[in-house]
């Protein structure tokens, strides 16, 4: 359990002295004791320095071990640090905040301040645009201790919030359905064989979205969202994402946050596919998403709208770099990396603002700082760690290292296959990728005498591809640089 005071931030630290000192909690003078050992060995806290031995020495002023006495003191300094944790979480979290605040009113008979509480959040959470499962989950849990709290006798009461309750239900399926199968349909194209998906529940979800529209799209955006990001995916009509952004132009002003940030990766990812896919006008697709994206993303700082509890989650972070990249703003980029590395999570920032410079310098074509940031891409999150090298390789074919290239796939299939699961959809991710640059190397030193045959033959290979190809635009660029005039 010490290991994990080293996670702890400075800020941490003294929110976990204040609750040590709190009586309330704490009444044991030997805790604190323990606790100021440990904050003077943070963050360098490891299995030697917090033995028994070291905690009779430091702690209990004892040379001679007490095993009894320091198995209690352990024991009770966890329960006491899972309290904190547990405090630190609720305070996170507003639905169970109030569902225990609630609970407790209702169980003193204290009315007034129930009541209070009670519409205080019914208002704050019908009047927010952005709902999402917390939300759901607050107005439901709220209203469960109102029916407990009001008068039994009351049948009108009663009834107007049975109605209530069973309205938070329906959104709160809703939401937590359409979002599970918007995940699925996204993992589909990681590894469309890996899922099954039953089909009959999300089906009647999307009819009650659709027999409800109008409250919907008027209060709640995030099932509107996941509904039409998951036709979307079914039907792939272009009328849909006219609808979309008539809608997004409505509302313009209440898009804030991670609510923005969802609408504009729904809208970059349906026309980037078509890109990608080669399906329809290219330049029409390119002219859209550039334009619209440009205007409404870009020229904001989308990072800050993408904050939560202070950090920027580094899936965000890498998506609004690629966006950048894919529309050739690299000034942008370059500021938006620099601008926002300080918000991401400690745990991943070095390997996130390392993959993301290392793109940035391949888009410019500066290979040698591109290599050089790679390098610094650890092992640790396999996702970067692999997407860094699929970027080296690419690195390697633009340099002509095709040696160096073979090397380097051979050892990232070999390394994913002891790393990864086989039925995981990264694996699947990293064959398809070195299967395609494979291909690419044999295409380029094929000898015949009808080249461009075979490059046809190859874009259809990419064209068709069911599972994730990562830089798909990047490939067919290659591919087409082989035809001969």
């Amino acid at each position: 359990m010490f290991e994990y005071f080293n996670d702890l931030s400075s800020d941490e630290l003294d929110e976990l002295e204040d609750f040590v000192h709190a009586r309330f909690f704490n009444k044991r003078k030997s805790l604190v004791k323990l606790f100021y050992y440990l904050k003077k060995l943070h963050p360098r806290i490891n299995e030697e320095n917090t033995s028994k031995k070291q905690l009779s020495i430091n702690v209990d002023s004892h040379k001679r071990i007490n095993q009894l006495k320091m198995r209690k003191l352990i024991s009770t300094f966890e329960i006491l640090f899972e309290q904190f944790i547990m405090m630190k979480q609720i305070d996170k979290n507003p639905a169970l905040k109030n569902y225990f605040l609630l609970s407790a009113l209702k169980e003193r008979k204290m009315e007034k301040r129930f009541m209070l509480i009670y519409n205080k959040i019914k208002k704050a959470e019908l009047t927010s645009f952005d709902k999402d499962m917390p939300v759901y989950l607050n107005l439901y849990l709220s209203e469960l201790e109102y029916f407990n709290f009001i008068p039994q006798n009351d049948s009108i009461l009663i009834a107007e919030s049975i109605k209530r309750q069973s309205e938070y239900v329906d959104y709160f399926l809703s939401y937590i359905t359409l979002e599970s199968q918007q995940l699925i349909n996204s993992s589909l194209f990681a590894f469309p064989e890996g899922i099954h998906i039953k089909e009959n529940f999300k089906n009647e979800v999307m009819k009650f979205v659709e027999g409800n529209m109008e409250v919907i799209q008027k209060d709640h955006p995030n099932i509107y969202l996941y509904y039409i990001s998951i036709r979307l995916f079914e039907e792939q009509d272009e009328r849909l994402i006219e609808e979309l952004q008539n809608y997004y132009d409505v509302n313009k002003k209440r898009f804030v946050g991670e609510l923005l940030s969802a609408y504009f990766k729904l809208y970059y990812s349906f026309y980037n596919n078509k890109i990608s896919f080669g399906s329809g006008d290219m330049e029409k697709y390119r002219e859209i998403l550039y334009g619209h994206v440009n205007d409404n993303f870009v020229k904001k700082n989308p990072a800050k709208e993408a904050l939560q509890d202070g950090n920027i989650p580094h899936y965000c972070f890498i998506s609004d770099v690629n966006l950048g990249l894919t529309m050739h703003k690299f000034s942008w980029v370059k500021k938006y990396i620099q601008k926002n590395r300080k918000y991401l999570q400690k745990e991943v920032s070095r390997d996130v603002y390392n993959l993301a410079m290392a793109k940035l310098n391949f888009g410019l074509k500066d290979y040698e700082k591109t290599l050089a940031h790679l390098g610094k891409v650890s092992k640790i999150n396999f996702q970067y760690y692999f997407m860094g090298k699929m970027l080296q390789i690419r690195l390697y074919y633009e340099n002509k290292n095709f040696r160096g290239l073979k090397y380097l796939s051979n050892n990232l299939l070999q390394y994913s296959k002891k790393s990864i699961k086989p039925k995981e959809p990264y694996r699947m991710f990293v064959h398809t990728f070195c299967k395609h640059i494979t291909y690419l190397i044999r295409l380029r030193f094929l000898k015949t005498d009808n080249k461009n045959k075979a490059v046809d033959r190859a874009r259809r290979l990419i064209d068709s591809e069911k599972y994730t190809l990562n830089s798909k635009d990047w490939f067919y660029e290659k591919v087409e640089e082989l035809r001969e005039k």
